[in-house]
């Protein structure tokens, strides 16, 4: 009888990773982008980076709205 695996293989994680989400890499300079790094690093201690993006965006994104 063959034992039952236990875990997820990294081929299937990674094949539902790709189906799931959007990957973004972002680049920031020191002297131009200081604030937002700076912003970024004070969130950090509460929140994960996608979880600071994500906000930032929709706070962002109803304000657009609210221009219209």
């Amino acid at each position: 009888m063959e034992k039952k695996k236990n875990y997820t293989s990294n081929e299937v994680k990674n094949r539902w990773i790709k189906k799931a989400y959007s990957r973004y890499l972002v680049s920031l300079r020191y002297d131009t982008d200081k604030d937002i790094i700076d912003y970024i690093e004070q969130e950090k201690k509460t929140q994960g980076v996608t979880e600071i993006f994500r906000k930032v965006f929709h706070e962002f994104l109803e304000k657009e709205k609210g221009k219209g």
